[in-house]
């Protein structure tokens, strides 16, 4: 078990890697020092070691389109399963944005992803 969970590891940090997404060797030290807490606080330290492109390839924003096309790429990278923590647009919902979520941006994704 602990072989395959090793290989599971190194496959996981070379596709980081590729994306561009792993870590500089002073982020990873870092982490290794920080102990989970409420709020951002206790990862705050570790901010400047978080790129744009580290922050796009975890966030779905955007228009519906937008949003969909990141579900689908998600998806073509064999990532199975999204679960979104929703923020409300303003004048919006929280409700509001899963909703949407489920009866616009899904559809469009699974819709990209067929076609393929």
């Amino acid at each position: 078990m602990s072989d395959m969970l090793a290989m599971i590891r190194t496959l996981g940090d070379q596709l980081r890697w590729a994306q561009g997404l792993d870590l500089p060797a002073a982020a990873k030290a870092l982490l290794t020092t920080v102990r989970y807490g409420v709020g951002v606080s206790p990862f705050l330290a570790l901010l400047p070691h978080v790129t744009d492109a580290m922050v796009d390839a975890i966030t779905l924003a955007g228009t519906v389109e937008e949003a969909a096309e990141h579900v689908a790429r998600l998806g073509r990278a064999g990532i199975g399963q999204v679960l979104i923590h929703p923020f409300a647009p303003p004048g919006g919902t929280i409700d509001d944005t899963i909703m949407r979520f489920g009866r616009e941006v899904l559809p469009r994704a699974r819709k990209l992803l067929a076609i393929e």
